[in-house]
C-alpha cells in the first residue's frame, strides 16, 4: 500500500461514497490501517489528528460535492487536495487523484475485519485448490501409501512456472514457496512429511537406489532417465532459488531437466527439507532449502482414503463420501475413534472443523496428568510431539503453525478467552471448548486446571516444536516453541 499525502506530504484526502452522501457524522471516530501503521481521528467539529510512524499533526477536514477535503498547514503554508471515497460498513477506502489507495478500519472493529479477511481468503483459497483437483491427477499406491503420480500444478499466489513459461507447468507442475505448498493440496490430500518421503524411500528399495526406480523413463537430461519400477514417474522441475550472479547471490530459476526437488512438510522457522533427484546419482539426497525458494509439490492421499487403488484424485463430490465412511460419524458434530470406539464431539469455525475436545487416545509417548485416568476423562491425554505428530485417528491431523493461526485470527481480540471452555476464564463463544490440562516436563506435572497447552504440526528447530498456550489469567492465545519432549495436549483437525 503506498503512503497518503496526508502523512508524508501532508496533503488532503478526498473520496467518492455511495451510500453516505454528505453526511460528515460517518466520517467521525478513530481510523487504523490493517498493518497499524497510519491512523487518524476525525471529530465531528471538522478538526482532526493523523499520525504515523513519522508524523503527526492536526487538520481540518469537511465534506464538499461528495468529495472529501482535509487541509493541513505546515510552516505557515496549507496543502489541499481532494479525493475519492468510500465508506462501507466499518471499512474506509481511500483514492487520491493520482489512483494511490489505502484502506482504513474503525479501530474498534480492526480484529473483527482482520479476521473477516482471513476467513474470505482461506474460502477463496480453498475454492481454487478444489476447482484445481477436479481436473484430475494421476494417482499410484506404493507399499501403504498413495501418492499422485504427477507434480502438482494449480496457479496459486506464491507459486510460478519455470522460467515464467506455461509450458514448463504443463510439463513439470508448478514450483511453490513452502508456505504455499503446506496447504496447496486437495481435500483428502497433503504434502508428506519427510517421514513419509522416508517410507516411500524403503517402499522401493532405500535411497540408495530410489533416486532410479521412482525417475520417469524420459525427460531427464544426458540420458539420465529413470526406470519408473512403480509408476510414479518424478520428473526434473529443478527450483527457483538464490543463485550467484556476479559476486551476488539473487533469486533465480535453475536446474529444469538435470534437477527436481520436492517440498517436505517438515522444517523449522527459516528452512524446510526438500528430497532431490539429480542426473549424476541414482541416490536421493536431503537438504534443507530456505522457505521462500520454489520447489515442486508431490500430494500424498490421507491414511484415512489410502486404502483406494490406483487410479485418478476423486472428485470433491467422491472425496466427501469417502471421508464421511471412514470417519464414522456418530451425529452431527460427533465422531468415534475406529481405534479405542471414543467418541468426539466437534465444531466447524469458519471452514476449519476441529475437535471440540482433547485427544484421549493411549498411545506410548503419553500420559495422563498425575498417571490419573479421571483426569484424560476430563482433560485427554498429555503427548510428546514425535507421539502428537501421527496421533490423530484417521481424516484428522495434528493441526499446523498456519491451522492455529487462521483459529485465532477468526476469534480476533481475547482469542484465548472467547476460545476456552467456561469455569477458568473463557466465554466458549465458539464451542472449542479449550480446557487446562497442564503439562509434564522432564518428568513433573503442573499447570493442571490453570494453563492449556496445544502441541502444532511445526518444527521449530531439531529440538523445538511450536505450540500455543492459554491460561486463565489472560485472554490471549499465544505462539511459543517447546521442547519436543514435554508431553502437552493435542486437538485434531479435520483433513
Amino acid at each position: 500500500m503506498k503512503k497518503f499525502f496526508i502523512v508524508l506530504a501532508f496533503a488532503t484526502m478526498a473520496f467518492m461514497v455511495s451510500c453516505v452522501g454528505d453526511d460528515s457524522s460517518a466520517f467521525a471516530g478513530k481510523w487504523i490501517t490493517e498493518d497499524g501503521s497510519e491512523s487518524m481521528e476525525l471529530f465531528k467539529d471538522g478538526t482532526g489528528v493523523v499520525n504515523s510512524k513519522k508524523d503527526n499533526m492536526s487538520i481540518s477536514w469537511k465534506v464538499v460535492d461528495k468529495r472529501f477535503v482535509m487541509t493541513a498547514t505546515v510552516l505557515g503554508s496549507s496543502f489541499s487536495e481532494a479525493s475519492d471515497y468510500k465508506i462501507s460498513g466499518y471499512e474506509l477506502t481511500l483514492v487520491n487523484d493520482k489512483g494511490d489507495t489505502a484502506v482504513y478500519v474503525r479501530k474498534e472493529k480492526l480484529e473483527e475485519f482482520k479476521a473477516k479477511k482471513a476467513a474470505a481468503a482461506e474460502a477463496e483459497r480453498a475454492k481454487k485448490i478444489a476447482a484445481c483437483a477436479n481436473k484430475g491427477y494421476k494417482t499410484v499406491k506404493i507399499g501403504s501409501q498413495v501418492w499422485m503420480a504427477e507434480n502438482f500444478n494449480c496457479n496459486i499466489n506464491g507459486s510460478k512456472c519455470y522460467d515464467n513459461d506455461e509450458a514448463n507447468c504443463n510439463k513439470y507442475g508448478r514450483l511453490y514457496n513452502w508456505e504455499t505448498a503446506m496447504y496447496v493440496c486437495p481435500k483428502g490430500w497433503h504434502l508428506p512429511s519427510k517421514n513419509e518421503w522416508e517410507v516411500l524411500i524403503m517402499a522401493v528399495g532405500g535411497d540408495n537406489v530410489a533416486g532410479k526406480k521412482l525417475r520417469a523413463k524420459s525427460g531427464w537430461n544426458n540420458n539420465a532417465n529413470g526406470t519408473d519400477d512403480y509408476g510414479f514417474v518424478a520428473l526434473p522441475g529443478g527450483q527457483y532459488s538464490f543463485q550467484a550472479q556476479y559476486r551476488n547471490f539473487v533469486l533465480s530459476f535453475s536446474s529444469v531437466g538435470r534437477f527436481g526437488y520436492w517440498w517436505s512438510s517438515t522444517g523449522n522457522d527459516s528452512y524446510a527439507y526438500t528430497v532431490n533427484m539429480d542426473i549424476d546419482k541414482e541416490k536421493l539426497r536431503w537438504d534443507d532449502d530456505f522457505k521462500h525458494n520454489l520447489a515442486s509439490v508431490r500430494c500424498v492421499q490421507d491414511k484415512a482414503n489410502s486404502g483406494e487403488a490406483s487410479g485418478k484424485v476423486p472428485t470433491n463430490s467422491q472425496e466427501e463420501i469417502m471421508q464421511e465412511e471412514t470417519i464414522n460419524k456418530v451425529g452431527d458434530g460427533d465422531i468415534k475413534d475406529s481405534r479405542d470406539s471414543k467418541k468426539y464431539k466437534t465444531v466447524k469455525i469458519g471452514n476449519q472443523t476441529w475437535m471440540a475436545e482433547n485427544l484421549n487416545y493411549e498411545a506410548n509417548g503419553s500420559v495422563c496428568y498425575e498417571n490419573n485416568l479421571d483426569n484424560c476423562k476430563k482433560y485427554g491425554r498429555l503427548y510428546n510431539w514425535e507421539t502428537a505428530r501421527n496421533v490423530c485417528p484417521s481424516g484428522w491431523r495434528l493441526p499446523s503453525d498456519s491451522d492455529w493461526e487462521i483459529l485465532v485470527n477468526i476469534a480476533g481480540s481475547n482469542a484465548g478467552k472467547k476460545l476456552k471452555s467456561n469455569g477458568w476464564g473463557g466465554t466458549d463463544e465458539y464451542g472449542f471448548s479449550a480446557l487446562p490440562g497442564g503439562l509434564n516436563a522432564s518428568g513433573k506435572f503442573s499447570g493442571v486446571s490453570s494453563i492449556g497447552l496445544w502441541w502444532s504440526a511445526t518444527e521449530y528447530d531439531a529440538k523445538n516444536a511450536l505450540r500455543y498456550i492459554m491460561d486463565g489469567s489472560h485472554g490471549n492465545a499465544e505462539k511459543f516453541q517447546n521442547e519436543k519432549t514435554r508431553l502437552i495436549s493435542v486437538r485434531c483437525i479435520r483433513n
